[in-house]
């Protein structure tokens, strides 16, 4: 055995970036549109409930602003639990 051969079967196998990107294309196009979806609704659900809830946010950040301990933070965050809309 040659040293040429050692080294030839010691290098790391290339990657075929082409067959990566297209094997199993319509899979990883549906996984791809899946996603995009939940990312879109998960916005507009997120955007909707703070745009319910800004008063309640404004107090809270109002409130931990003043409070100077662990007590009161957790005061502030009852009081926001309590009157936060789902």
């Amino acid at each position: 055995m040659r040293a040429s051969d050692a080294l030839r079967r010691a290098r790391p196998r290339q990657f075929d970036l082409r067959r990566i990107a297209t094997h199993d294309f319509p899979l990883k196009a549906a996984a791809i549109v899946i996603a995009v979806l939940f990312a879109i609704v998960t916005a507009v659900r997120v955007g909707g409930w703070i745009a319910r809830n800004t008063g309640p946010l404004g107090r809270l950040d109002r409130c931990i602003t003043k409070s100077h301990g662990r007590a009161e933070v957790s005061q502030c965050f009852a009081r926001f639990a309590n009157e936060v809309r789902p």
